[in-house]
């Protein structure tokens, strides 16, 4: 699976849990449907560079964009679980589907924090964060 269309963005504020306002590289303030309503607090922090993708046409949206992924510690964190499912499935074979596990079960933020990446994936150079939940309640 290949995500095409992705374009860059500046994270600004989270309005509510479906809905990020952002810049786009132009300079415009857009805003974008976000598929994880999970806090995402250690995540989605002003100024945070965002991929976004331009969603099919739909009369029925009130938004033009999806966040796909939020950049952290220079990875790719992907935000919509039906990648996440994708990336975590695929086979991790050396030689086979070009994907390298990296690093596994990664702590986010404080020491306390209870976010974490479930794996770190190395595809053709680029590093592919799977964050499976993002918080857990006592």
């Amino acid at each position: 699976m290949i995500i095409e269309n992705l374009i860059h963005g500046k994270f600004i504020e989270r309005p509510n849990r479906f809905i990020v306002i952002f810049e786009i590289e132009n300079g415009s303030t857009e805003i974008a449907h976000l598929r994880d309503p999970g806090r995402l607090k250690e995540l989605l922090i002003p100024a945070v560079k965002l991929l976004i993708r331009k969603a099919l046409p739909n009369p029925k949206r009130k938004t033009k964009y999806d966040v796909i992924a939020v950049l952290n510690h220079n990875i790719w964190v992907l935000i919509i679980v039906e990648y996440q499912k994708f990336y975590t499935t695929c086979p991790i074979k050396p030689g086979k589907s070009g994907f390298k596990l990296v690093k596994y079960k990664i702590l986010i933020g404080r020491i306390d924090s209870t976010s974490l990446i479930n794996y770190v994936l190395n595809y053709n150079s680029l590093l592919i964060g799977i964050l499976a939940f993002n918080s857990i309640l006592n």
